[in-house]
């Protein structure tokens, strides 16, 4: 019984989710919007005071809709995050999860605040 119930849960939360896989997808890769943080895409070494702190791997997925990021610290610490925009609030959101989500920081969300102009990549 226990594994029925945990099926019939399991659908009936997808089953809220189906309604945005029915309409045609958004074509993300010609929106300006979702071009936004373009710039991060890409294979990062990540240094703090010339000592280097991990790296990070950005990639664009779901046809430019939502960017994955892929972090590993030089001590083997490891990170994800999901961003997405959240067209009702008008801004990018992140959820970011870790191997360690029980302490500090080990998981958070957060929204973009704030647009960045002319940015320049040391």
């Amino acid at each position: 019984m226990k594994n029925n119930t945990l099926t019939f849960g399991l659908v009936t939360l997808l089953a809220g989710f189906w309604p945005a896989f029915g309409h045609k997808a958004a074509n993300c890769k010609n929106n300006e919007i979702f071009q936004k943080l373009d710039f991060w895409v890409g294979e990062w070494e990540v240094y703090t005071d010339s000592q280097q702190v991990g790296t990070n791997t950005i990639k664009k997925i779901l046809n430019g809709c939502a960017i994955l990021e892929h972090w590993t610290g030089t001590r083997g610490e490891q990170g994800k995050s999901l961003f997405y925009y959240d067209p009702s609030e008008r801004y990018w959101k992140q959820v970011w999860v870790t191997v360690n989500p029980l302490r500090p920081g080990g998981t958070k969300e957060k929204h973009m605040i704030t647009e960045f102009q002319n940015l320049s990549v040391v």
